[in-house]
C-alpha cells in the first residue's frame, strides 16, 4: 500500500532494475516529473523511458504492433533492453521523443515485477546520475549524493548488470541499435 500511495502522491523513487538503479516516479504525474528533471538537470525534452511489468502494458502505449515487432520484443523482454517503438496516444508524454517515438523498458528483475505491481501505475525511470554523468552502481553511493533529494529508496541484493540498457529502435523494418549491442541469441527471423 505504501508503494501505491507513493507513486500516486508523485513522489520521487529509487528503484531497482536489471540494470542500474533507476530514479523514477509515476509516469504521468508532470509535478513529479519535473522534479526529476530538477534533480538531474536535464533537459525536459530529453524523454524519460516508461518502466512496465509485460509484453501486453507495451501495446497499450505504442501504436499497434506487426508481427515482427511481436517476435523480436518476444526476443528482447523481459530484459537489459530499452525498446523504442511509435507512440500511441495513450503514452506518457515524458517518454515520447520530438518525432512520436516511446521509449518502453520490461525489466528482467522480480524486485521491479513486484514494486510495478504494488505501484499500479507506469513508471518512469532513468540512471540516477546528474546529467551528463556517469550512471551512480553503487547503493552507498546512491544513498549518500541523492538520499535526501528523493522520497523513497528501495535496495535490493537481486543482482544488476551496473551497465545502462541497450537501447534499440524497433518502430522500422529491422531494428536499429541506439545504444549498445544486440544480443547474440536476438533473430531478425523466428
Amino acid at each position: 500500500m505504501r508503494l501505491r500511495r507513493a507513486a500516486l502522491g508523485g513522489e520521487l523513487m529509487i528503484f531497482p532494475t536489471d540494470t542500474v538503479y533507476g530514479l523514477g516516479c509515476d509516469a504521468f504525474n508532470e509535478k513529479a516529473l519535473q522534479r526529476i528533471y530538477d534533480l538531474k538537470g536535464r533537459d525536459p525534452q530529453r524523454p524519460l523511458s516508461t518502466h512496465l511489468r509485460s509484453i501486453s502494458e507495451i501495446e497499450r502505449y505504442c501504436e499497434p504492433l506487426t508481427t515482427k515487432q511481436h517476435r523480436w520484443l518476444n526476443q528482447l523482454l523481459p530484459g537489459p533492453y530499452t525498446v523504442i517503438l511509435k507512440a500511441s496516444r495513450h503514452a506518457p508524454k515524458a517518454s515520447v521523443s520530438p518525432d512520436g517515438k516511446v521509449g518502453l523498458r520490461v525489466p528482467d528483475s522480480r524486485s521491479f515485477q513486484l514494486l510495478a505491481e504494488a505501484a499500479g501505475v507506469p513508471l518512469v525511470g532513468t540512471s540516477v546520475n546528474r546529467s551528463g554523468e556517469p550512471a551512480l552502481t553503487n547503493i552507498e553511493e546512491i544513498i549518500n549524493q541523492f538520499g535526501d533529494l528523493v522520497d523513497l529508496i528501495i535496495v535490493t541484493d537481486e543482482p544488476m548488470s551496473h551497465e545502462s540498457s541497450t537501447v534499440l529502435d524497433l518502430a522500422g523494418n529491422a531494428p536499429k541499435v541506439l545504444r549498445g549491442t544486440l544480443p547474440a541469441h536476438f533473430t531478425l527471423e523466428t
